[in-house]
This record gives structure tokens, sequence and C-alpha cells, in this order.
């Protein structure tokens, strides 16, 4: 992926964690899944978020450079103001359009990030950035079909990237495509073997499938790897509970 790639991060889909969370005596085993992230959490806005039309629109790569940095600050309102400032001034800019769709991920308005991310791959067909964004946001609508499609594509451009084998194998996993899953976790482990993402996708399908031993084996790995203190924290849980039973 080039300069301008959005990483993916270990974090459950809101919706499976919360169905996973509330209402069950017994917390299922959590599936990992995909998502967007760009700089920091957002920030609460300190003051009224300036509308695009009070942005005197200049040069457009200019205004997509101060979305970038305002979206890796975590001020994301004033962020997509810049972006919809570029693309006053070059409606076909493939970095505004890809940055408005990473903005619009982070403040999880999905239907206008599948909307940005699309009209990138418009532009340029074989953008292999947008089409796994494009993945994530499906994955994260729950229409699955469609996310096994684009992460299928994308890595018909990019075969060798461990991150979206990864997110191809969470998808499989939420299907229960259990053999699936497992060859794309172990692809991405070829690719890249310090992944933690992948060990807690692999613990997830360990415990679904009641091989306790590759379970607590995979969520150990992920914490020697991962410093994210919330996805520390499932992993911890899963562990605990596998080792008591």
């Amino acid at each position: 992926m080039n300069a301008r790639t959005i990483r993916f991060v270990l974090i459950m889909l809101l919706a499976v964690s919360v169905a996973l969370l509330v209402g069950c005596e017994e917390a299922a085993p959590t599936r990992p899944a995909p998502t967007i992230i760009s700089g920091e959490a957002p920030a609460p806005p300190t003051a009224a978020i300036p509308t695009v039309a009070a942005v005197e629109v200049g040069d457009p790569a200019v205004h997509a450079a101060e979305g970038k940095r305002l979206l890796d600050s975590g001020k994301v309102d004033e962020a997509i103001v810049q972006f919809e400032a570029a693309l006053q001034g070059d409606p076909d800019s493939v970095e505004a359009h890809f940055q408005l769709g990473n903005a619009y991920a982070n403040l999880n308005r999905l239907g206008e990030a599948e909307r940005e991310f699309k009209r990138v791959v418009d532009l340029e067909p074989s953008n292999s950035d947008a089409l796994s964004n494009l993945g994530v946001v499906y994955y994260r609508q729950m229409n699955l079909d469609a996310a096994i499609e684009v992460f299928q594509q994308a890595l018909g451009v990019t075969p060798d990237d461990a991150a979206v084998h990864y997110n191809l194998g969470s998808a499989y996993l939420q299907q229960s495509r259990f053999d699936d899953a497992k060859r794309e976790f172990d692809q991405a482990l070829s690719l890249d073997p310090d992944l933690p993402e992948t060990y807690y996708g692999l613990g997830s399908m360990y415990a679904l499938q009641g091989e306790k031993a590759k379970a607590i084996e995979s969520f150990k790995r992920f914490l020697e790897l991962s410093t994210d203190p919330e996805w520390r924290g499932h992993a911890e849980r899963q562990l605990k509970e596998l080792e008591a039973d």
C-alpha cells in the first residue's frame, strides 16, 4: 500500500460486541473485525465547526493536505470541511475522496464513507487502498458477501498485503467459514508474522471450534505483540474464561 494507506487495527464491530456483552450470562468468544482508524480518536470540538461555505476555496492539494493534518489530529469535522473544499476545486481528486471516506468512517457515517470509496474506485479501479477500506465499510454494515468480494479484488491488486488477508479472514470467520478464515489468517502470518490482529482472529476461531489449547496459545501470542489496552483487555478476558474451563 502507498503512503496514504490507512492501516487497520484490531477492534470488534460495535453491533457484534454489543450483542455479545449485553443480555448474556456467559459471553461467547469475540470475533474480530477490521475497521478504519485515521490518527487519534476524534477530540470533542471546542468551537463551532466552520462550514465549507465559510472557507475560501484555494489550491485543492493544499486543502487536502490540511484536511489530512486535521484528520490525523482527531479534528474530524474540520477535516471534512477541508476535503469538501478540495473537491470544490477538483471534483475528481482521488486523495480528497479517499481521505473524506476515512473521515466519514471515523464518524461511523458508513453510507457516506461507502460513497467516497466507491468514487475513488470509479476514478482508479485498481486502487487497492480504496477497495480495502470499502470492504471494511461493507463489513461494518454486516454486508459480508460484498466485503469478501472487494477484499478479494484488493488482493488481486496487492496480493502480499497481510492486513487485507486478515480482513478477508475476519469476514469469513463471521460467516463461520472456518477453513477459509484459517487459510487467510495463515497467509497473513506468512507475510507478517508479527501482525497482532491475526493472532486474535485465530484465537477467536479456535475458541469457536472448541480447540481450547490452540485458542489459548493464539491469545497469548496476541498479548505479546499488541499494545492496545482495550483489546488486550478483551484477550485477557478470553484467556481467563478458556483457562477456567
